[in-house]
């Protein structure tokens, strides 16, 4: 779900039937399986949209004005946790050579 929220879904065909003179055009998410559907008029112009997220998508813990501020500390935690597993990697280095 994560990556969603980062970098946008990776949309599929999903689903498409006859709905209001025109189609219901229905496109899912391979990562989290949100489903997008498109009402679409006889004339290919799309009339409606509408999003179905599985549970819990939308209660993110943190809240961000823009995707730019929500990759900015997703890459700021995962730099974080790389630099402390770099760390622990040192430091069981230094005490195999200490012993």
């Amino acid at each position: 779900m994560e990556r969603c929220r980062l970098w946008g879904h990776a949309w599929y065909p999903y689903d498409a039937e006859p709905a209001r003179g025109g189609w219901k055009d229905v496109l899912s998410c391979e990562r989290c399986t949100t489903r997008r559907a498109f009402i679409i008029d006889r004339n290919g112009f799309v009339v409606s949209k509408a999003y179905d997220y599985v549970d819990g998508y939308r209660d993110a813990t943190h809240t961000y004005d823009s995707k730019q501020e929500r990759r900015a500390a997703y890459y700021a935690s995962e730099l974080r946790e790389k630099l402390a597993e770099q760390d622990e990697l040192k430091e069981r280095r230094s005490r195999r050579k200490a012993s």
